[in-house]
């Protein structure tokens, strides 16, 4: 069986990767504000 629209396919996991991406530069800069506010709030 061949695999049907291999390039949506393809569309659909480079926009997923891209979201994960920016997902975890969220978090990631994110987690690093914590220690900031801790830190001003002692």
């Amino acid at each position: 069986k061949k695999r049907p629209f291999p390039s949506l396919i393809q569309k659909y996991n480079n926009k997923y990767s891209i979201s994960i991406k920016l997902s975890i530069l969220y978090y990631y800069k994110i987690f690093l504000k914590i220690p900031n506010l801790v830190t001003l709030n002692k």
